[in-house]
C-alpha cells in the first residue's frame, strides 16, 4: 500500500481514538471530534483548491485553515498579519493563491490595494459551515505542504518550498530521537507565518496532547502562561528566553519537555532556565526553514565542557551533515531538504544540489565538529543575521534605503553581535539628504517590525576598506560605550 504523507492523517487517527479529548485552547476550546469536524467542513469549502493563503494567527480560524489545507493536500501560504501591505503584496503577486482563509485579526487587514490583488475565494475559516470532505487525502511524499517566505538577500523575501516527507520525516524523529512522545499540555506560541509553528501544531496532534495558544500580548514573555496553564512543553527561541529571565519568570514545576531553536542559545542562560524547569528535559535545536524547522539536536543533560554557546549537537536519524572543507560550511543532507525557492530557479541552483542522488542544502552557518562528534555554532559566511530568532538578511534592509534615496551609501548590521542575546538592528546611511523620519517612513512601509532598525544613523560618508567596500568594523566602533 502507497504511503500517506498527509499532515492531518496523525490527527485524524487521533481524532477517532480520543474523540472527546480536548485539541486545543484558543479563542475557543475544541475537543479532537469538535475540530476535526470544523477542519473537514473547511477542507469541504476548499474542494480541489491547489494553493491557498492564510491570513490568520494563534487563533481557532488558524488552526483550522492550516488542517484543511493539509486535509486536502493543498499547498498553504502563511502571511504574516503585522507585515506591512507591500510585502503582502510582493508575496501575493508571487505565490499567486486561489483562495484565502482569514481570521478576525485578517479580515482587517484587507485594504483595498490587496484586495485586488486577493482570490475571490475568501472566507473565515472558524465561520464556514459547509458539506464536510473525508477521510485526509492521498499525499505522496514530494507535494508541498506549505511555503513560507523569508528575508531574502537580493532585497525581495524568498520562498522556501517545504515537502510533506520532509515536515513527516521531522515527526517520525522528533518521537524516535527526543522522546515526544507524551500528550502534553503544549504551549503554541508562535507565529503561523515562523516555521516554529510547525513544532508547536502536529507533535502535539500526532500524540494527542492540547495546544494552548499563547496570547499576542504575552508573545515575547509568556511565562505568566505557562505558569497558569501548566504547560508540560513548549518549543521557545533564546530572545523568549532571555526576555523571561529578565522579568523574573516563576519556577515551572509542570514543564516536563523544553526545545530551544531558531538562535544560538548561550549557556548563561542554559544554566539559569535549569534552576526555573526543574522536571523538563532541555533541547537545543539546530535547523533552517530550507531543512524543515530541524536537523540536529543535543540533549542539554549536563552542562560539561568550556563552550560558551550551547552546541548545535548530532543529526536527527537518518540525517548527515557535512562541513565543507574550505570555507567551514555546513551542508544538511536528507530527506527533510526542501524543494527549493518559489519561482527562483537561479537562487535555488545556488543553495540546492545533489550529493550522492540525496537533496542536499548549503546553510551558509559555519560550524566546526569536535572530538566527541558534537558540531558547534561559529559564525555565518555571509551577512544574514539573527533578530529575535528571525533571519534577517542584511542586503534587504540596505537596499530599502538605497532605494528610498537613490546614491545613498547604506550599511546594515546586527548589534551587539552576540548570538543568543536580544540584538537589535542597526543602519548607518551615508551621502544623503532625507531625514531619519523620512527613511523610516520608507521602511515601515515595506518590511515587517522585527526587520526595521532600532537605530539608523546619518553619516556624511560611510567609512570604506582598502578593498573600497563599507567597513563594517569601524561602524561597529562607533556604537561602542
Amino acid at each position: 500500500m502507497q504511503p500517506n504523507y498527509n499532515l492531518a492523517l496523525p490527527f485524524w487517527l487521533n481524532s477517532l481514538k480520543n474523540p472527546e479529548r480536548l485539541a486545543l485552547v484558543a479563542d475557543q476550546q475544541l475537543t479532537y471530534r469538535e475540530l476535526a469536524d470544523r477542519a473537514r467542513a473547511v477542507a469541504g469549502w476548499l474542494g480541489a483548491t491547489p494553493r491557498v493563503a492564510i491570513l490568520a494567527s494563534r487563533s481557532t480560524a488558524a488552526c483550522l485553515s492550516v488542517l484543511a489545507c493539509a486535509w486536502n493536500g493543498a499547498t498553504y501560504l502563511p502571511l504574516g498579519l503585522d507585515w506591512p501591505e507591500e510585502r503582502l503584496l510582493q508575496v501575493l503577486q508571487s505565490f499567486r493563491p486561489e483562495a484565502l482563509l482569514l481570521d478576525e485579526r485578517g479580515e482587517t487587514r484587507l485594504t483595498p490595494a490587496l484586495q485586488e490583488h486577493l482570490p475571490a475565494r475568501r472566507a473565515r475559516a472558524d465561520l464556514l459551515q459547509h458539506p464536510a470532505s473525508a477521510e485526509p487525502a492521498q499525499v505522496d511524499k514530494d507535494s508541498l505542504a506549505y511555503v513560507i517566505f523569508t528575508s531574502g538577500s537580493s532585497g525581495q523575501p524568498k520562498g522556501v518550498m517545504v515537502r510533506c516527507q520532509g515536515v513527516r520525516g521531522l515527526m517520525a524523529r522528533l518521537l524516535q530521537d527526543m522522546g515526544l512522545d507524551q500528550p502534553y499540555r503544549v504551549a503554541g506560541n508562535f507565529e503561523l507565518s515562523f516555521d516554529g509553528s510547525i513544532l508547536d501544531m502536529f507533535p502535539c496532534w500526532e500524540n494527542g496532547g492540547t495546544l494552548y495558544l499563547v496570547p499576542r500580548q504575552q508573545a515575547m514573555a509568556p511565562h505568566t502562561f505557562l505558569a497558569g496553564q501548566a504547560i508540560q512543553s513548549f518549543v521557545l527561541t533564546p530572545a523568549h528566553l532571555q526576555m523571561m529571565l529578565a522579568l523574573k519568570a516563576p519556577v515551572l514545576p509542570e514543564l516536563r519537555w523544553c526545545a530551544f531553536g531558531a538562535d544560538a542559545l548561550p549557556r548563561d542562560a542554559l544554566q539559569a532556565w535549569r534552576k526555573l524547569a526543574p522536571q523538563a528535559r532541555l533541547f537545543n535545536l539546530y535547523g533552517p526553514t530550507e531543512g524543515s524547522v530541524a536537523w540536529m539536536w543535543h540533549e542539554m543533560e549536563e552542562l560539561s565542557g568550556d563552550w560558551e554557546l550551547v552546541p548545535l549537537g548530532r543529526p536527527l536519524a537518518g540525517l548527515e551533515v557535512e562541513i565543507a572543507p574550505e570555507s567551514g560550511e555546513l551542508v544538511l543532507i536528507g530527506d527533510q531538504v526542501a524543494a527549493g525557492y518559489w519561482k527562483q530557479p537561479e537562487l535555488t541552483e545556488q543553495r540546492f544540489f545533489s550529493l550522492d542522488s540525496r537533496p542536499a542544502y548549503r546553510t551558509g552557518d559555519r560550524v566546526r565538529k569536535d572530538p566527541d562528534g558534537c558540531f558547534h555554532f561559529l559564525g555565518r559566511i555571509d551577512n544574514q543575521v539573527k533578530i529575535r530568532g528571525c533571519r534577517v538578511e542584511l542586503e534587504e534592509v540596505e537596499s530599502l534605503l538605497r532605494r528610498a534615496d537613490p546614491g545613498c551609501q547604506a550599511a546594515a548590521l546586527s548589534w551587539p553581535e552576540r548570538p543568543g542575546e536580544l540584538n537589535q538592528l542597526v543602519a548607518f546611511v551615508g551621502g544623503t539628504r532625507l531625514t531619519k523620519a523620512e527613511f523610516r517612513q520608507r521602511l515601515q512601509a515595506s518590511l515587517p517590525e522585527f526587520m526595521l532598525p532600532s537605530q539608523l544613523h546619518i553619516l556624511e560618508r560611510l567609512p570604506s576598506n582598502a578593498g573600497g567596500k563599507v567597513d563594517r568594523a569601524q561602524l561597529r566602533a562607533l556604537l561602542e560605550p
